[in-house]
């Protein structure tokens, strides 16, 4: 709470988004706890000095919020390492495929959701981030599983 984009962004800005991908991507387990413990104080600090020069002020009241469970370990590892398919599914170029989309219910879920605006703003959000994977999967439903095998 209160953290806005102005300030999420001078903090992506000061490096701290970085250090987190990359830890949350090699570290497991207690070394990713340790590290959390670090960042958090480095976040702390940013948000009291603002040191890098990337926030538009010291932000006092927004570092009383910040939290020892901050950020929540289970969150961060599902944007960092999403599941798209059930790891056992996926084999030998074989993906997994519960049902058909439903556009509708899936724009209106964006809408809900990502704040993407009106129904023209999402058409375009669809054009540029949705509709490959939407042809990707219905492709693999033509195609009933069939492994795509190299050009010989």
């Amino acid at each position: 709470m209160g953290c806005g984009l102005k300030i999420a962004a001078g903090l992506a800005h000061s490096g701290l988004g970085d250090s987190l991908l990359a830890a949350a991507r090699i570290l497991h387990g207690d070394k990713l706890v340790t590290f959390l413990r670090t960042w958090r104080e480095d976040l702390r600090h940013e948000l009291a000095e603002n040191k890098c020069g990337c926030l538009p002020s010291r932000q006092p009241v927004l570092l009383a919020s910040i939290s020892e469970s901050f950020p929540n370990i289970e969150v961060l590892l599902l944007y960092v390492r999403p599941l798209v398919s059930p790891l056992d599914t996926i084999h030998e170029g074989r993906a997994w495929i519960s049902q058909n989309i439903c556009m509708r219910q899936m724009a209106e879920l964006c809408e809900r959701t990502f704040s993407w605006g009106g129904t023209m703003e999402i058409i375009v959000k669809f054009i540029n981030i949705v509709w490959d994977g939407v042809c990707f999967r219905q492709l693999l439903e033509v195609c009933q599983f069939t492994t795509f095998h190299k050009p010989y």
